[in-house]
Order: C-alpha cells, then structure tokens, then sequence
C-alpha cells in the first residue's frame, strides 16, 4: 500500500507544483532597471488595493490576508491544501482502525497482565510497532522501544526535539524553587548553589499554565524542571520537576519509578502545549505577515518578491485550516489537548506578542545565545547540542544560498537604498503589517538584507519542521509524551501504577493519529524536499545565472548532509550525539521545502 500511497501523492504535488507556478515568465528585475515601470508601479498600485490585512483566525497573531486579490490567494492555496489533506488523512484513518482491531487481538489472547511497572509502559509500543506504516514509515526514533525510560533520553530531548523552552540559569538568577541540599548533593555531587554559581543549572518554566482552566476529566501539570551539567561526566540531566498543580510536588530521579516517570510525563505534556504552540506562532504567524507586506510592495518580477513567493508556497492554507479543524469548538485540539482551543490560542496570543512574534531576537544563534545554550559566559558548553549541531549547517549552507543570489543582483549595497519597492517593503513591515522587532527603515546593507531572508528561509525550511511535520511522528510517542492526563494530580508521592494517569487505547490512538497526520513522508521522492528548495524550474527560469548555480551547489550540500544525517549510529557506549536514541528529524531529504503544516 505504501507505495501506491506515494505514487498518488507524488501526483497530487506534481499537479499542485504545476498550478501554483508563477503565470509571469519574464526574467526577476529590479525596479530600476525595468524597462516599463509605470506598467509596473501601476501593478504594485494594484496589489496594495487587492491585498489587506485581515483578522489573525487563530487568536491575536499577524494578519491574515484578505481583500480581493488576498481571498483569491487563500482560496487557490486552501483548494490545493485539500486534495492532499484528504487523501492523507483517509490514510491515516484507516491505519488507526487497523491498530484498534489489532490491539483488540492482543487483548483478547491476554490472559496475564504484567504487573511490572516498565514492562506497562513498554506495552505502549504495541500501538506503533508494525503500525503507521504508511503515515510513519521511518517508524519512531531508534532506541525508543528500548530506552525511553532513562534519564538521559529525557533531558537530551531538550536539547533536540524541543530546545526552545529551555535557558541557562545565571548565577544571580532567583530560582523557582528551592530543594535540599542532601536531595542535590545526592543526585549532582555538589550543592544547588554551587550548581548555579558554575553556571551549570538550566530550567523550563512552564508554571504560565496554572492560569489555565482544564477541560472536564482531562487534567495537567504547569510544571517547572530543573536540568544540569554533571560536574564530573558533563552529561546533561534532569534534577527536579514540581508540578505547581495539585498538591505541588517536587519530584527527583530519587523518587519511585513510577512517581518520576509520572512526573515526566506531566512535563512532557506541558511541552507538547508549548512546541505546538511555538511551532505557530515563531513560522507561521511570522514568515505570513513579511511576505504579506511584500505581496503589496513589490512586484512579482522583483526577485526579493520572486524568493518570498518561493518559500511561502501554498502557506496561507495552513492557517485557515488550523481554525476549522484543529482550534474550531470541538475540534482536534479540543479532543486531544488538556486545555481547550480559546484557552491555548489565548495564551499563544501573549506569546506572540511579548517573544516569538519578534523577528530579529529569534534569528537562529541568536536566539541560543540569548537563552545561554552556546556562548555562554558562565558555565561550561554543552558537551551535545544535537539540535544546533544538526541545524546549524541546513542554516549555514542557506545562507551561503541566500548571500550569493542578494550580491547577484545587488553589486552594491548602493542599489538597495536605490530599490523603491524594497525600500517600501521594510517600511510596510515596521508599519501597517506590524512585523514586530523587524529591522528598521532605511535598508542600507546586503548584510542585514542577507539576515532577513536567511531568518525567512531558517523559519519556513527547517524549525517549522523540526517542531512539526518532521518532529511529531518519530519524537513525541507514548507512553512518554502525552497530550493528556485522565487522573487527578497525586496530593502525595507513592502512585502504585502510571497507567490510570496516562491515555487508554482509544485516547492513545486518537493522539498518534492526530500526531501521525502532520507527517509527510512522501516528500522525499517527490522533489518537495529541502535540498530542491531552490531548484524550483520556475524560479530557475526567472533567475540570474548566478542564482542558478548557487541553487544547484545548495541542493549538493544538502544532499551531503542528508548522508550524514542518515548515517548516524550509536557508538560503543550506545549513544548517538550524546543520547540514548537516534534522532534524524532534521535530514534534509525528509524535510518539506514549505511551510507544509
């Protein structure tokens, strides 16, 4: 089935790619060099009447495009979002009915449950092994079926599949909390205050969901954990967990199994709120609004404009469908997540509006060096950063892209102060389009030009998938990571099973399933993967000569590090990058060229 499944897929995109290429087939030229410029200052006069600002759809985010020429935008990109959407989804429901009669199978010839703690959990994977073949078929991260239950798969996780809720703790920081110096001494060797003072100490707060109100029988933590360098291994572990719901416990790896793992899983459905979340509004919300701004500065033969359309294929759907099926009354999220739809899309506003709708503070290093994960000037580096490691050469080798297309048609950085629709475009974006912390008016250098695009680029080609369409399928499995809890928070430590807390089959499948239906495995063979990002044939065709080779020496590097990616093992202490599982979210090949989900 797999490989008819792909077979329709491919047609359906190449049957989108067809469609949604630019009808223009006249070369990208700047404004001052084009030959008919009142025919062209005319066609921006219409895209700035045709393209407005509308109403956010999903709480108090950017604007969504609207006007005569935005509808027609969103209703042509909506119809091709469709027709993949469907075939997809029908795919997947019919994979979640086969892992409902399956597990019905197993249930029926049980006739003596475990009553070991690990073998419960481990009985988990019966909902994915041999399953999702064809909405999963890489299956989970090697090393999950086996050692998901250690410490150190849990913290490594901060630091790959979700690094964007974690910071470094200084020395003069006040803590969220305190515990016992015989507690820490026990666990790290030295006392809190020493831990801190070393700049060894990290922490995830996510104590803003207490506010929150849950959805009836669902229930969750608002927990805040503390992480650490070990002084001695260097490794990077976990050192307490408190819950601030409930009784407010404060856990430890010197509690029970159960009761640490039961803590873990509380903070990993705080995390799945929160990369969900952050997924929305630092891609999304901000790559829509700066091409939206572009949309009515420039004309569609500038080739800022001509790369923006690149990267922004098929975008505006994403967003429309998320507020009639994901955060509409009633649906996924209402089905899934411990929280209502208003009550995240509420508290996602905020975020939004005070961190990652923020431009120039979320650029890729800076960002990390803001959050003390490299650089620091306290306390030793990360012996693994698999997420910057992995990230930062797909980054590094857009940006090699991006300065050599910028310089192929700005020489000078004398022709970006002459560039009027470029000009216009970044006082639209400081100014009705209210792209928050974008760099100001007036552009006067290929550099800062250079860090927009590479921002746009970073955003739409690789985070948005290393949070979404390529992180959900292989990373966030159960039993570990719940959306949900379906028990009361314990008022004391000392629970005798984690089941009762955690998703029965049916919530179990329902999660994978919604999960599963963000994943795009097909991409790969249908020249929709990153490293053909820049090898559009349309865009090709309106390109310089210079854009062309760096587009063909962008997708040979990133076919490199797809080899590389795809060549990780463990080694003889059976880690890989420091951790007990082998994490290939972000290979090239699997990851879309677009914003995808």
């Amino acid at each position: 089935m797999y490989l008819t499944t792909l077979l329709l897929l491919a047609n359906i995109y190449t049957t989108i790619s067809a469609q949604t290429s630019n009808d223009s087939s006249s070369s990208y030229v700047l404004p001052l060099y084009d030959p008919a410029p009142l025919d062209r200052r005319q066609r921006v006069a219409k895209n700035q009447q045709g393209y407005l600002y509308g109403e956010s759809l999903l709480g108090n985010l950017s604007f969504f495009p609207t006007g005569q020429l935005g509808d027609a935008l969103v209703a042509k990109e909506a119809s091709l979002w469709t027709s993949e959407a469907e075939l997809f989804e029908s795919i997947v429901h019919l994979e979640a009915q086969e892992v409902a009669t399956a597990l019905l199978k197993v249930s029926n010839a049980s006739t003596t449950p475990s009553t070991s703690s690990t073998q419960e959990l481990a009985s988990f994977f019966a909902l994915y092994r041999n399953q999702w073949q064809d909405s999963n078929p890489d299956g989970l991260d090697v090393g999950a079926y086996t050692n998901f239950t250690q410490d150190l798969y849990f913290s490594m996780e901060r630091l790959s599949v979700n690094p964007f809720s974690l910071s470094r703790i200084s020395p003069n920081q006040t803590l969220p909390f305190k515990l016992a110096n015989n507690v820490t001494m026990a666990i790290t060797g030295t006392t809190l205050s020493k831990l801190q003072l070393a700049g060894r100490m990290f922490v995830v707060d996510h104590s803003d969901f207490a506010d929150l109100p849950r959805q009836p029988g669902k229930y969750s933590a608002s927990s805040t954990a503390f992480f650490f360098i070990h002084p001695e291994s260097g490794d990077f572990l976990p050192l307490a967990i408190k819950t601030n719901e409930g009784a407010d416990l404060i856990y430890t790896p010197l509690d029970s199994a159960n009761d640490w793992f039961l803590a873990k899983t509380l903070f990993e459905s705080n995390e799945a709120v929160f990369v969900d979340m952050f997924h929305l509004s630092a891609t999304h919300a901000v790559a829509e609004i700066v091409h939206q701004a572009a949309l009515r500065t420039m004309a569609d033969q500038h080739p800022i404009r001509g790369l923006l359309d690149l990267i922004m294929y098929r975008a505006y759907a994403v967003r429309l469908a998320g507020s009639t099926s994901l955060f509409n009354a009633g649906g996924l999220v209402d089905q899934n997540f411990a929280f209502n739809a208003s009550t995240v899309l509420g508290w996602n506003s905020r975020l939004y509006q005070n961190v990652l709708g923020r431009f120039q503070t979320n650029y890729f290093e800076r960002w990390f060096t803001d959050h003390g994960l490299i650089n620091s000037s306290y306390g030793p580096a990360l012996t693994h950063f698999p997420f910057y490691e992995d990230v930062k050469p797909v980054v590094d080798s857009m940006r090699v892209f991006i300065e050599a297309f910028v310089r192929s048609y700005y020489p000078t950085d004398d022709l970006i102060s002459q560039d009027t629709e470029l000009q216009a475009w970044i006082v639209e974006a400081n100014g009705p389009a209210q792209v928050l912390d974008f760099p100001p008016a007036p552009l006067t250098s290929r550099t800062t030009l250079v860090d927009i695009l590479t921002h746009m680029t970073y955003l739409t080609g690789v985070l948005h998938h290393a949070l979404n369409s390529g992180a959900y399928a292989a990373s966030w499995h159960l039993p570990l990571h719940p959306i949900a809890h379906y028990q009361p928070l314990p008022t004391s430590k000392g629970v005798k099973s984690v089941l009762p807390f955690l998703p029965n089959a049916t919530h179990a499948i329902n999660q994978i399933a919604l999960l599963n239906s963000f994943n795009r495995p097909s991409y790969k063979y249908d020249g929709l993967n990153l490293p053909a990002l820049f090898s559009n044939p349309t865009f090709l065709a309106r390109a310089n000569n210079d854009t062309q080779a760096a587009a063909a020496r962008f997708q040979t590097s990133l076919t490199k590090l797809s080899a590389v990616n795809q060549a990780k093992s463990f080694d003889r202490d059976g880690l890989s990058q420091g951790m007990p599982f082998i994490w290939r979210t972000v290979d090239p090949m699997r990851l879309p060229s677009f914003l995808s989900m």
